[in-house]
């Protein structure tokens, strides 16, 4: 996989192929797409690797107990907490920090280029701009994939519900006890759901957290 391409192959199959020089127990039973085509110009790490694949199909590496597991982003969640049972810490204003990004951080346009499958691989740009008119703010993307241009369209529209989605994050605390929950579980917490995206161990959890939509996913 790391010296040539692939095509046709399923997303999990990539996935652990890449993954075989880890040595970590995968489980890639989760993972969902398939690979037209990926062309890969020179060695890289694993993890470098599988970024324009996990990117492409959304998918979250998630390590539990040793294993880790790779599962396709649905934005659902997993649990629902109560901000009230929160720990209480002088790291934090309230049981809860929330935090929107201001409008002109967000890309006002999204701009993709892959090979397109249609097209005799030749490289092809195809782009999504943001609901409420254009701007200036425009972010260039590049995917070493094989693709139909509506699959790199629906791809860049998908980044762009997710960047606008991803404006709103909140950090907050949790005891040590609640070790279930870690980086890539979604918890929805006052009827929003949020990817936990980093999390701090010291005598709790400091976790933070990223808004997600489940209709970001929906195809």
């Amino acid at each position: 996989w790391l010296n040539g391409r692939s095509s046709n192959v399923s997303l999990s199959a990539v996935i652990a192929e890449l993954c075989g020089s880890v040595g970590a127990a995968l489980d890639v039973s989760g993972a969902r797409g398939i690979v037209r085509g990926y062309g890969l110009s020179e060695i890289t790490t694993p993890r470098a690797a599988l970024q324009p694949l996990t990117l492409a199909f959304p998918t979250d590496a998630i390590e539990r107990e040793g294993q880790l597991r790779f599962v396709a982003r649905s934005g659902r969640a997993v649990e629902t907490m109560d901000p009230q049972r929160f720990v209480q810490t002088t790291e934090l204003e309230g049981s809860i920090e929330r935090t929107r990004a201001a409008d002109i951080e967000t890309p006002s346009q999204i701009r993709l280029t892959f090979l397109e499958a249609e097209a005799d691989f030749a490289a092809t740009t195809v782009s999504a701009s943001a609901p409420d008119g254009p701007g200036n703010n425009i972010s260039q993307s590049e995917l070493p994939l094989t693709l139909t241009r509506t699959e790199a369209t629906m791809i860049a529209e998908r980044w762009m519900a997710e960047t606008r989605t991803a404006r709103e994050t909140v950090r907050f605390a949790l005891p040590r006890s609640r070790q279930a929950l870690g980086v890539g579980d979604t918890v929805e917490i006052e009827a929003m759901n949020f990817r936990i995206d980093r999390l701090e161990q010291s005598e709790f959890q400091l976790i933070d957290a990223v808004r997600v939509d489940p209709l970001d996913y929906q195809s």
